[in-house]
């Protein structure tokens, strides 16, 4: 940059998005729109000018990896250091008019009203930034005023383009000179700045809404949001109506009967393969560590090198990567979650599933479901419905050979019922399955074995809980993974270990925005995407902390869904911050990544248009995890905290992640949270081997 250039530079101590650096001359100028737009919002930031982008740059984001000087303190910090001069271009900068905003300035113990839409007053306040009388810093709050009420001494007759007179009045105490000429009247009701006691409590985060606003605004009035819509073929109703004359037109795939199995297949996986090949669906279940997810993928190896078209599948992203596929919802296009199970039918087939998901679920001859505990009897009979009506066939599932597998016993689905209380289940099902028996996880310790088998159907001894109580610890060994009932409780683990980390934090704020859905405030639809995404509102990062990856957006790059890793360093890109993660890949080898913010939403009210999005890194701390997201999990070591367990299977499932008991850690156990359901009990008692 040239040495005669000028940078503001803005910060705050609470608010990462406020630490901002503009341009104010030169090459890399911005709109004066945008200077505007930053000040007048509702928060309260400290200024100053520098003539050095990497020193503004620097000065403007050191409060937040310091996180701890306060704006107080930045008022209370003066200097005899020389102002930086501004050179003419600035002195008349050309601020669109706008009624009714104002910005307040504490400079040097004076409180000042200054009116940006005035060229003359903008000008005078930019011009007192480097000045020497005015200190190093300067502190501002956007001050916005009720429109101009109509008062009884107003002319009727004048006309309606006149404009009201400038507001500027000082607040400072006598002798102190404001840096505008005060006028002698204004027809607006001024509201008092706040003292120096109000401002030090805590500043109200502002919203994506106030920017939009204020973008939006000209001479006193909103603008209209520019949008349209293409017509044409692909898009809107007739786009719609081709694929779904398209989609009519796709062959369904068929299984052949002349499917050649390879040599190599044997056991197990012969005995399942050959069962598929007839067509005949399977249930594959067994007690935890029985090796399912082994022979499954044992399973999908064969028939694909055998020719048959296979889909594998999850009921969660942790359990269809450890398939090496995707989760069921997203294989058959319910784009917006379980919010596409409630839907009425009609819209999901037609409006919802895409194209390329109705040309999987024709071309797919088998499909494969791990982890089937967790999924809900609504969500399948959502799913045969829908099969039925993109393969056009009326028989359950469209006729797809299905294999899932999952013990019941375990962990039960987080809404809604059993998916064996379906009744599409008895009829594809009935009370068959091919069951396991041999425990390959505990296989080196039997007596671990024999409690976690006793503990599934709810026959534990005395024995047994003295065992477990072996086990507790009130401290549990560094670098292990802890698991909990709540999730709540594995955040605030998580944090703890953050602030034991050296270095600064760096804050990721989520960008949420109300899209089609008028009827849904910010504050409401921020609400919404905390519950129905795995995307924090807030992440704070530092380097050497432990993280997840929440979904499977990174897959396509090699890194499934639940992969856990460690920040190496943060990538500067401009005046963002990006985390490179070293991400731990099975086999033992890693894989390096910066991982970049990516968009979530929630469906509208018409199952179709998105309601809100939200724009974060996706990221979680894992140190600590809840038991159902490491559902699947083999560990060498696990601390496990169930004093709260709430759900039946849980202390089970919890309990079961380690191969032996030296590697488990119990931080908190009560034998009555040991919750076994009747149901699904009596129905894997009713079971018949197939």
């Amino acid at each position: 940059m040239a040495s005669d250039s000028v940078f503001l530079a803005t910060r705050n101590s609470s608010i990462p998005a406020a630490c901002r650096t503009f341009a104010l001359t030169g090459d890399a100028k911005v709109s004066a729109n945008a200077v505007r737009s930053h000040l007048l919002r509702s928060w309260e930031l400290v200024v100053r000018v520098f003539n050095d982008a990497d020193t503004a740059e620097l000065w403007a984001t050191a409060m937040v990896v310091r996180g701890a000087a306060s704006l107080s303190s930045s008022r209370s910090q003066r200097a005899d250091t020389t102002a930086v001069p501004l050179p003419e271009s600035l002195l008349l900068p050309s601020f669109p008019a706008i009624d009714g905003t104002l910005l307040t300035v504490y400079t040097a113990g004076d409180q000042s009203v200054i009116d940006l839409a005035d060229p003359a007053s903008a000008a005078a306040f930019f011009m007192s930034l480097g000045r020497p009388a005015c200190g190093r810093e300067v502190v501002v709050r956007g001050l916005s005023l009720p429109p101009r009420p109509v008062t009884l001494c107003q002319d009727v007759g004048a006309p309606a383009t006149s404009k009201r007179r400038r507001l500027a009045t000082s607040v400072a105490s006598a002798g102190v000179s404001s840096p505008l000429p005060a006028t002698d009247h204004y027809d607006l009701p001024l509201r008092v700045p706040p003292t120096d006691s109000s401002l030090r409590g805590p500043i109200p985060h502002p919203v994506a809404a106030d920017l939009r606003y204020a973008l939006r605004r000209g001479n006193g009035g909103h603008r209209k949001r520019v949008a349209w819509a293409y017509g044409g073929g692909g898009g809107g109703r007739a786009g719609r109506s081709v694929q779904a004359d398209r989609a009519a037109r796709l062959p369904v795939a068929t299984m052949s009967q002349a499917a050649q199995l390879p040599s190599r297949v044997d056991g197990d996986t012969l005995r399942l393969c050959r069962l598929l090949l007839r067509r005949q669906d399977v249930f594959l279940t067994g007690p935890p560590g029985c090796g399912k997810t082994y022979l499954v993928n044992q399973v999908v190896s064969a028939l694909r090198d055998a020719g048959v078209a296979v889909t594998a599948s999850g009921s969660s992203g942790v359990a269809a990567a450890l398939v090496c596929g995707t989760t069921v919802h997203s294989w058959a296009g319910f784009c917006n979650g379980d919010a596409d199970v409630l839907s009425p039918l009609d819209t999901v087939v037609n409006d919802v599933i895409p194209y390329a998901a109705k040309v999987r679920m024709c071309s797919a001859m088998v499909l494969v479901m791990d982890e089937v505990g967790t999924l809900s009897a609504a969500f399948m009979t959502r799913l045969d419905l829908v099969l039925r009506a993109v393969r056009r066939r009326s028989v359950p599932f469209g006729g797809l050979t299905l294999l899932v597998a999952g013990d019941f016993l375990q962990l039960a689905p987080p809404f809604g019922s059993y998916a064996f209380l379906a009744d599409v289940w008895g009829l594809v099902f009935g009370n068959r399955a091919v069951i396991l028996k041999t425990n390959w996880r505990q296989m080196r310790d039997p007596q671990m074995l024999g409690l976690l088998l006793r503990l599934r159907t709810g026959q534990h001894t005395d024995a047994d809980m003295a065992l477990l109580a072996s086990r507790r610890t009130g401290v549990p060994p560094p670098n292990v993974v802890c698991l909990f009932c709540h999730t709540q409780d594995a955040i605030d683990k998580n944090e703890e270990e953050l602030r034991l980390l050296p270095g600064p934090s760096v804050v990721f704020e989520a960008v949420d925005k109300v899209q089609d859905a008028p009827y849904l405030t910010l504050a409401r639809a921020s609400a919404l995407l905390d519950g129905a995404l795995k995307l924090p509102r807030v992440v704070s990062l530092r380097v050497g902390a432990v993280v997840a990856v929440p979904t499977s957006c990174l897959a396509s790059q090699g890194v499934p869904c639940g992969t856990r890793g460690i920040i190496v360093c943060f990538r500067v890109v401009g005046r963002r911050r990006y985390p490179r993660v070293r991400f731990a890949l099975p086999a033992g080898t890693s894989k390096v990544l910066d991982v970049t913010p990516i968009m979530g939403h929630v469906v509208a009210l018409d199952g179709v248009k998105r309601a809100a999005t939200r724009m974060q890194v996706p990221l979680v701390l894992a140190w600590a995890s809840t038991i159902h997201s490491a559902q699947g999990w083999t560990l060498e070591e696990a601390a496990v905290d169930l004093t709260n367990a709430f759900a039946a299977g849980q202390a089970l499932s919890g309990l079961s992640r380690t191969s032996t008991l030296g590697g488990l850690y119990l931080m908190g156990f009560d034998e009555d949270r040991i919750i076994v359901d009747d149901a699904a009990l009596a129905f894997h008692e009713s079971l018949v081997s197939m």
